[in-house]
């Protein structure tokens, strides 16, 4: 606690038990033999702070005592007496004794302060610039004593920073009961320990797993002050602990001047180095702070009126698909920014599970000092699927933990997930509070879309739970559940035929299922099964999917279980070459008791062990009623380039389907008054995709950016960096657009044979077209060969290369003389993610 100014205190009263701390001392003690304890002053988490004078120097005196004394608490007490009593500095509070009470209860004498804390003066609002700059020297020449001795606060905030009299150039910092050594010596902390203050520590202390910090953490706590006292708002702010540890990790701090414009440049750029996420960007001690902030003019400048200049072109900055898992205890702590105290809650044998299981889902993880954790990964290809198998194994492994997971966009290359996308996992995990005890993963319906039917969701889309992943291939959407199967009559075909003649003669038979992602494989797949099962009672069916990365036999190993569970893959060549022929053996037993197929989804990802056992069974089994339907993505040839190369395997390609089934399928999911006029038009936007059509049928306005970068990006991550660029910048400009126009949005105006070429091997790849004609006099027109290609690469664009893309591609239109035509401005998915929502009202 720290010294506070007087209270009124009429009568001498035993004090009762306060927030749960039961004082071992009462009004009229004398602790030390020469300290007497006169009137509480304070309470707090640890203990009591009462007034008190000095029988000695008959001084006013703050005695401090502890209130619950485990051996951490008692460690942590007297280490703050001993860093008070080695500084003595004038902008610190000065020490004066310290001990225990014969019952225990350590005590801490320190001078008495009469002012106000400056959280309270902060109520009031901003102060001065020169208020600030004085307090901001004060404050800094404390901290740069303490970090002279090696000595870090951690804990600098306004109720810690007291002005004495009510001014700021009396300012006093107190409360060092957080301190650390920033090198050597034992650590204070530990697993469970008090950690900090959300809204003002910095990045590094919010990730609990980092460990030590140094003073630039100080440093950037200080920088979160100055930017309230100059603005009268905090830095980082959100609806509870998890908001605040999430803005501050995931977002850069408002420049000061964009509130106070009236802002001294270099006290406002002093103070956005001070608050980098990036440790090593900011001034490294409070000495350098201290000499930055002497050397600022604290007289209030005019306000200045910046007309930004138009800028030269978009950046290389890009967005990709993201998945982000936050987990958090069941009951958060509702805190202000300068709520006191936050303590991790995951033991460190836990800690240590969860950074194995993140790896072997391909996770990122950082700890939040509340307790949360967040678990990051790319959404392209399989991120989706790895991110709900990581979020299912959290909410096992952490019983009593709110687990959501939600899919975005994020810039390229970040190692967390933009502050839009975990503000809505933060949503989520709110309404799972209104409903402890519900076992599920809260999932929001943008990721939904992208999940097989395989996995287990219950609820409305608004308010969906993950539950489970099945070991079939799950139940089709209901949404576009038909049978016959609609455009797919031939596909569907051709693998009956092959697999039920395999069966029926007896012969080992494989079909090979080839689709981008979300043509519809597992669907098909799904009425090859029910099919054969109609026909076939005995039939017996196993599925496979990929295992963990790296893990020899991760695909079939479940299957093999299930079909007898025996024994697993072994740990060495040995073992492993055990279960082979064990495998073998299940397989063959299988298949000559009676009909036995194996579904294989998502084959492009399976281990090559797996592979070389299927392969080797449709040889060994050649004579038996044994079928192998395998689904996989193209991709699948550059990953598994000799896949059942020995074997008469039928490899099916889908495409898209039809205008003529995409408009069938669209009206027995909207009904039969369903307008004509309204169909073709939402089937010609879908293009022939039915993860489109899923999303147009459910009502939305234009598909989301993460389905199309679930189904496009895949293809655009093959492109090269400078391919891409142009491409968004192309998308920029509309679904038709120029060589001029993307020269001007890259800010190239002497790059025209650098993007010719790229434009040229663009047209080659069937990506765009180039238009025998063109609007733009002495300029060659293109247009996207698919308006949703056009749409996926517009929504890799940042927020601000779309807005900045916009203006210059405005410039170039008015110099051109080239007007917009209907179709070729902003994309429906564009617009319904800026509004928010992607529902039709």
């Amino acid at each position: 606690m720290r010294p506070c100014s007087p209270a009124p205190s009429p009568r001498r009263l035993p004090l009762p038990p306060y927030l749960g701390i039961l004082p071992a001392v009462q009004p009229g003690d004398v602790v030390g033999g020469r300290f007497v304890l006169e009137r509480i002053a304070g309470t707090g988490g640890m203990g009591s702070v009462f007034r008190g004078h000095d029988r000695v120097t008959r001084a006013p005196v703050a005695i401090k005592v502890l209130g619950e004394h485990d051996a951490e608490a008692i460690r942590r007490f007297d280490h703050e007496a001993k860093i008070l009593a080695e500084l003595g500095h004038p902008h610190i509070v000065r020490y004066v004794d310290h001990g225990a009470t014969p019952s225990g209860a350590p005590w801490l004498v320190m001078e008495w302060l009469e002012g106000r804390s400056l959280a309270s003066r902060l109520i009031e609002g901003e102060l001065t610039q020169s208020e600030v700059v004085l307090l901001g020297i004060r404050v800094a020449s404390a901290l740069a004593a303490a970090h002279a001795r090696g000595i870090v606060h951690r804990d600098v905030k306004p109720s810690n920073v007291f002005l004495v009299g009510g001014a700021p150039e009396s300012a006093k910092v107190l409360d060092f009961g957080l301190a650390q050594a920033a090198a050597g010596g034992a650590r204070l902390t530990r697993t469970g320990s008090v950690l900090g203050t959300p809204g003002y520590m910095a990045p590094e202390q919010a990730q609990g797993s980092k460990g030590r910090v140094n003073a630039r953490a100080d440093v950037f706590s200080l920088g979160a002050l100055l930017f309230e006292c100059l603005t009268g708002k905090p830095a980082f702010e959100g609806e509870g602990v998890m908001a605040i540890l999430a803005r501050l990790l995931l977002e850069d701090a408002p420049r000061v001047r964009s509130i106070r414009p009236e802002v001294p440049r270099a006290l406002d750029s002093l103070v956005a180095r001070m608050l980098s996420r990036v440790a090593e960007a900011r001034p490294a001690d409070g000495a350098e702070v201290l000499r930055a902030l002497e050397g600022i003019d604290a007289v209030d400048g005019e306000r200045i009126s910046v007309v930004p200049a138009l800028p030269e072109g978009i950046s290389d900055r890009e967005h990709h698909l993201v998945c982000a898992v936050v987990a958090a205890p069941a009951v958060e702590i509702v805190a202000r920014p300068s709520s006191p105290t936050l303590r991790t809650q995951i033991p460190r044998s836990a800690w240590d599970e969860v950074r194995g299981l993140a790896r072997r889902h391909g996770a990122r993880v950082v700890e939040l000092a509340s307790g949360a954790l967040l678990l990051s990964l790319e959404g392209t290809a399989d991120g989706p699927v790895r991110a709900a198998r990581c979020a299912l194994a959290v909410a096992e492994l952490l019983l009593g933990f709110r687990v959501a997971l939600v899919t975005g966009r994020s810039e390229a290359g970040k190692d967390l997930p933009a502050p839009e996308v975990v503000q809505r996992a933060l949503d989520l995990l709110k309404r799972a509070s209104h409903a402890p005890g519900v076992f599920g993963v809260r999932i929001d319906d943008r990721t939904q879309a992208l999940l097989p039917a395989r996995f287990e969701i219950e609820g409305p889309p608004d308010d969906a739970r993950l539950r489970a992943e099945r070991d079939d291939l799950g139940e089709a959407c209901p949404l576009l559940v038909e049978r016959p199967l609609v455009g797919r009559k031939g596909e569907l075909s051709v693998v009956l035929d092959l697999l039920e003649e395999g069966l029926d003669e007896p012969r080992a038979a494989a079909a090979l299922v080839v689709a981008s992602a979300g043509l519809g494989k597992t669907r098909l797949a799904q009425e090859v099964v029910r099919a054969l099962r109609a026909s076939r009672p005995g039939l017996v069916v196993g599925y496979g999917r990929p295992g963990a990365a790296g893990v020899d036999f991760g695909m079939i190993e479940p299957l093999i279980r299930a079909l007898s569970p025996a024994r697993g893959p072994g740990e060495d060549e040995g073992e492993a070459r055990g279960f082979e022929e064990h495998a073998l053996g299940v397989l063959g037993v299988r298949a000559r008791s009676g009909p036995l197929v194996l579904v294989l989804d998502d084959v492009q990802w399976a281990d090559a062990a797996t592979l070389a056992l299927v392969d080797r069974a449709l040889g060994e089994l050649s004579d038996s009623p044994f079928g192998v339907l395998a689904l996989a993505r193209p991709e699948v040839r550059d990953r598994a380039p000799g896949l059942f190369g020995r074997r008469n395997v039928q490899e099916i390609r889908m495409g898209a389907l039809s205008q003529r089934a995409s408009r069938e399928l669209l009206r027995r999911a909207l009904g039969p008054e369903a307008d004509e006029a309204e169909l073709a038009a939402l089937a010609q936007r879908a293009e022939g995709h039915p993860l489109f059509l899923q999303e147009l049928a459910r009502g939305a306005t234009g598909v989301t950016p993460e389905a199309l970068l679930a189904v496009h990006g895949p293809a655009i991550a093959e492109l090269s960096s400078a391919a891409r660029r142009v491409l968004r910048a192309a998308s920029l400009v509309g679904v038709t657009f120029w060589e001029g126009a993307v020269l001007a949005l890259l800010g190239e105006p002497d790059g025209a044979p650098h993007v010719r070429a790229l434009l040229c091997e663009l047209t080659k790849r069937e990506l765009i077209t180039k238009r025998r004609a063109s609007r733009a006099p002495n300029d060659t027109e293109y247009a996207f060969s698919q308006p949703m290609l056009r749409e996926a690469f517009l929504a890799t664009a940042t927020d601000v290369d779309q807005k900045r893309g916009r203006a210059l591609a405005e410039r170039w239109r008015v110099g051109s003389g080239v007007r917009v035509v209907e179709g070729e401005g902003e994309a429906p998915a564009t617009r319904a993610a800026a509004n928010g929502s992607h529902k039709r009202s």
